[in-house]
C-alpha cells in the first residue's frame, strides 16, 4: 500500500519548526493574509553569538496554536503504555489523513547530520510506501537542501528509540491536521509589530498572561548584534538565511497590501525595499563564500551592507507605517 498527504512550499526554509507546519498549510488566501500580518519581528539571544539564534519571533507550533491546524499531542511515554507498533501507527494516523511530527535525533537518521552530530530535529512523516518500506519524510536532506526525504521503516523507528529526551520538549510528537480557518488582513496587527521591529520593542510582553517574558534582543536592534558577532567571527549561515528570508517576505508583504490597497501609491516603498532585500541577498552569498574560502576578511563588506539595511528599513518602513494609517 501506498499513501502520502499534500505538502506545499514553504515560505521560510531556515528553520524547521516554520518550514514544517508551513508545509502543510494549503496556500489559499486566507493562510496568505495570515502569514503577511505574521513573521514580522525578529529577535536572537544577548551576549556573544547570540545571534547564532537569529529568528522570527516565537511561531512555535506546540505553544502557540496556529489558526489552521487541528493538533493532537502524544507522548513517547504514552505511546509506549498503548504498546503499539510503532511503524503502524504511523501508517493509520497518515490513512486517518493527520501527519506525524516527531523530534529525532538526526545523528541516527539519513538526513543532514547522519552519524555526523548528535541534533535533535523536527520531523515531519508525510508518506509511506509499503513495497519499498519507506516514509516519506521533509527535513533538510545530506547537502543542507530542504526537501523530501526517503526514510526506511527500520531507519525511522530505530532513530526514533535511540532519541535520548533531555530537556523535555523532546518527548512530545504531534498529530496534525488541516482546519479550515477564515481570516481578514488586520491593518491595526501589522502596525503594530512593524512598530515592535522598527523600535525593538519586546514582544514577548504581549504573552505576559501565560508566559514570562523574554530577555532577548528585539527588531533592529538583533540586526545590531549580529552585526557585532560578524565583527567578532562568531556567527553561522543560518542567522544570515533567515536575514534574507526576514527582508524576502517583508519585500513580498508590502507587494501584497498594494494589491489589497490598490488606491494607495507603495511604487517608491517597493523600490526601495527591494534594494534592501538585494543587500540581504549579497550578505547571505559574502557568507557562503567566506566559509568556503574560509576568508573572514569578507566580514567587514557584511557588516557595511548590515548598516545599509538597519538605516533603509528606519526610513522605509516608517513611510510603511504611515502610508497604512492614511487609510
Amino acid at each position: 500500500m501506498q499513501h502520502s498527504l499534500p505538502i506545499h512550499k514553504p515560505f521560510i526554509t531556515g528553520r524547521l519548526h516554520h518550514s514544517l507546519p508551513q508545509s502543510i498549510m494549503t496556500k489559499d488566501e486566507n493562510y496568505i493574509s495570515w502569514f503577511y500580518n505574521n513573521y514580522v519581528q525578529l529577535s536572537c539571544n544577548k551576549g556573544s553569538g547570540g545571534s547564532s539564534e537569529l529568528n522570527f519571533f516565537r511561531y512555535f507550533m506546540w505553544e502557540h496554536r496556529y489558526p489552521f491546524f487541528h493538533i493532537e499531542t502524544l507522548t513517547r511515554d504514552t505511546i509506549s503504555i498503548l504498546k503499539n507498533d510503532f511503524i503502524s501507527l504511523i501508517k493509520d494516523v497518515l490513512i486517518s489523513g493527520k501527519y506525524f511530527y516527531v523530534n529525532i535525533d538526526e545523528y541516527y537518521l539519513p538526513l543532514q547530520l547522519y552519524r555526523q552530530e548528535h541534533l535533535v530535529r523536527d520531523v515531519l512523516v508525510f508518506g509511506f510506501d509499503d513495497e519499498t518500506n519507506m516514509f516519506q519524510v521533509l527535513g533538510f536532506d545530506k547537502n543542507a537542501k530542504f526537501g523530501v526525504n526517503n526514510v526506511s521503516y527500520k531507519d525511522l523507528h530505530e532513530a526514533y528509540l535511540q532519541t535520548e529526551v533531555l530537556d523535555g520538549w523532546e518527548n512530545y510528537i504531534y498529530l496534525v491536521k488541516e482546519n479550515p480557518f477564515t481570516y481578514n488582513f488586520n491593518f491595526g496587527l501589522l502596525t503594530e509589530l512593524l512598530e515592535d521591529y522598527l523600535h525593538s520593542k519586546n514582544t514577548s510582553k504581549k504573552f505576559n498572561m501565560i508566559d514570562p517574558e523574554k530577555n532577548l534582543h528585539y527588531g533592529l536592534n538583533s540586526l545590531e548584534a549580529l552585526k557585532e558577532d560578524i565583527h567578532e567571527n562568531n556567527y553561522g549561515f543560518v542567522s544570515l538565511h533567515i536575514l534574507w528570508e526576514h527582508k524576502k517576505i517583508m519585500n513580498d508583504r508590502i507587494k501584497y497590501i498594494s494589491n489589497i490597497l490598490p488606491n494607495i501609491d507603495f511604487k517608491e516603498i517597493l523600490y526601495n525595499y527591494e534594494k534592501t532585500q538585494s543587500m540581504a541577498e549579497n550578505i547571505r552569498m559574502l557568507c557562503l563564500k567566506s566559509i568556503y574560502k574560509k576568508d573572514s576578511t569578507l566580514n567587514s563588506r557584511m557588516i557595511s551592507l548590515l548598516n545599509s539595511i538597519i538605516e533603509n528599513e528606519k526610513i522605509i518602513l516608517n513611510n510603511l507605517i504611515c502610508k497604512i494609517n492614511s487609510i
